[in-house]
């Protein structure tokens, strides 16, 4: 079913700062891994010739053939039962509760870098009502398919990124912010940690901080053709989503660094437990 989330009431990651840095090769990767299923999986699909709704079908058909011809998406299915799509006031959005879950999942460790989102939006339904909520209330912060930013170079990847960044959750804190500011000289004596990706950082034993804020990265999949004439009941814009965190990508005005070698010199580190395993390991 394509999921209208039409509420009236509008109350990091260890990869999501870097996603515009990526080449085509990593981002093709990070977004086989987040949306293609696993062993196991459910793939669905649900049949759009079992769909009531005439132009729902067709933004099922229209939405599938994008993906089908996506790079990134080919060889996922979507789902129309399972509300793959989510329908907000100005987009359609792809976001299969196979991703929401990998979101949450990523996001639910407090021993490992990052955001952490907090365990009552830890499931997809909240998930979807905090992206219904935040891009009717928002504007995006970046999209190069607007008239500002249409002349501008695409990112490394060659993808469209549209993004809600550290926009004000109008559904209240979803989370705590995992990345700390301080002068660069200080940070360069914290303890070394490398991430998964491979990248060198400092963390530091110390409480995430309670945020209001929250980041949305998605990509541009498409248009939704339209007949001369037709009554719009649907948006037509199509979005993939990538990411959600609690956060922004600035601390008091400053810019956090796209390569995560970048932040202890830039005097950016994580925040992690006083209690975790990690804290305290040799350098």
């Amino acid at each position: 079913m394509l999921l209208g989330l039409q509420e009236k009431t509008y109350s990091a990651a260890d990869c999501d700062e870097a996603i515009m840095k990526l080449t085509k090769k990593q981002l093709k990767k990070l977004i086989a891994e987040m949306f293609v299923y696993g062993p196991g999986e459910p793939r669905g699909p649900e049949s759009p010739d079992d769909v009531d709704d005439p132009q729902g079908k067709k933004i099922y058909q229209e939405v599938q053939t994008m993906i089908d011809q996506n790079e990134f998406l080919k060889g996922n299915i979507l789902n129309y039962m399972d509300g793959d799509l989510l329908v907000t006031a100005n987009y359609i959005i792809y976001a299969p509760p196979a991703l929401l879950q990998k979101i949450y999942n990523r996001h639910s460790n407090p021993n490992i870098p990052g955001s952490i989102i907090f365990k009552s939006f830890q499931d997809s339904e909240s998930l979807l009502k905090v992206i219904n909520a935040a891009v009717n209330y928002h504007p995006p912060t970046s999209d190069p398919m607007s008239n500002l930013e249409k002349f501008l170079p695409p990112s490394d990847s060659g993808v469209q990124f549209v993004k809600w960044e550290g926009v004000t959750s109008p559904m209240g804190p979803i989370g705590r912010f995992g990345i700390g500011k301080t002068f660069p000289d200080v940070v360069a004596n914290m303890q070394d940690y490398q991430m998964p990706t491979g990248e060198i950082v400092k963390v530091s034993p110390e409480n995430r901080i309670f945020t209001e804020l929250l980041t949305i990265i998605t990509f541009h999949l498409g248009e939704i053709r339209e007949p001369a004439g037709h009554h719009q009941s649907y948006p037509t814009r199509v979005l993939s989503l990538v990411d959600l965190y609690p956060g922004s990508d600035e601390i008091r005005g400053t810019k956090i660094p796209l390569d995560k070698n970048d932040y202890a010199a830039s005097g950016f580190y994580f925040l992690l437990p006083p209690d975790s395993s990690i804290v305290g390991q040799q350098k």
